[in-house]
């Protein structure tokens, strides 16, 4: 009896070893996806150490905002999930959720919301995601002083604000892509495609070159904006090839060339994207006028 008994508690301590492996190689902890987030919009991940606290506070609300949205589940196990709730109160955002109103609970749950795209219809419980998405939106467009556009009751944020929120979305679960790691299956599999020429509404890099020319709408001829295109077109060809190959991630080697465009994505986008964003108003005046 007792060697049957310690059996299971083996076999359960291997399940929940898997269980929590599983779920540790395809996610960053918040200062990692702080990093990425913060060398795609500035180039660095050391720029705000040298600002001054006005502007350190919105680079922290939009990374809170960011890990509200698409990252935070089971508030129980997380007690500092209020805190940032409560952070993002203080700096005047509008509409900002409770917790227990937008927690799914589990990892894998919220999973199944929140990455799959930024504009992906979900067929049930899509209240709380388009809560989270509003919550990153209004932050945005709060914190970078995203003016209307209209008048009176046709009066409405500059679309950028929806944008910019986007980007800060893709480049969170590109770094996802980047924590990917090999077991012998698809670790992508509740996750919106890197790339999809068969359906570009379940893309990545579409979805994302569709919100850059969104955010840098007036630099469309520009040599950077151009430059940065054609990179992510390369990118997109062979990230396809890879996944196309025989429809899906199923050997280790498509797996790897898969993987590698991610980390090829991330870093056109931290050589392309500061110097892009220098060029806008809406964010050099918040960050260049220090």
């Amino acid at each position: 009896m007792k060697k049957c008994a310690r059996r299971l508690t083996l076999i359960c301590i291997l399940l929940l070893s898997m269980v929590f492996s599983s779920m540790s190689v395809l996610s960053f902890d918040d200062s990692e996806h702080d990093k990425y987030l913060e060398q795609v919009l500035f180039g660095s991940d050391t720029f705000k150490k040298t600002k001054s606290e006005k502007i350190k506070k919105t680079i922290q609300a939009l990374e809170y905002a960011s890990y509200i949205a698409i990252d935070q589940y089971n508030a129980s196990g997380h007690p500092n999930d209020k805190e940032k709730i409560q952070f993002l109160k203080s700096r005047g955002i509008s509409n900002v959720p409770s917790i227990d109103d937008i927690d799914f609970g589990s990892n894998s749950r919220h999973r199944d919301y929140t990455h799959r795209g930024w504009d992906f219809e979900y067929p049930d419980d899509k209240a709380k995601w388009k809560v989270r998405k509003e919550l990153l939106i209004n932050t945005v467009n709060k914190e970078l002083n995203i003016e209307h556009t209209g008048f009176l009751w046709f009066k409405k944020y500059d679309p950028k604000g929806e944008s910019f929120a986007a980007l800060i979305y893709y480049v969170h679960v590109l770094g996802d892509y980047i924590a990917g790691e090999w077991k012998g299956n698809d670790p992508y599999s509740k996750m919106i495609h890197l790339a999809d020429k068969h359906d570009t509404d379940y893309s990545l890099i579409e979805e994302l070159k569709k919100h850059l020319k969104g955010v840098f709408k007036d630099q469309l001829s520009s040599n950077v904006y151009k430059g940065l295109d054609k990179e992510i077109d390369k990118i997109n060809d062979l990230a396809w090839d890879a996944y196309s190959t025989e429809g899906g991630l199923k050997t280790e080697d498509e797996f790897a060339a898969y993987h590698q465009c991610a980390v090829d994505l991330m870093q056109v986008l931290t050589d392309r994207i500061p110097l892009l964003l220098k060029k806008e108003s809406f964010f050099a005046n918040v960050f260049y006028k220090d």
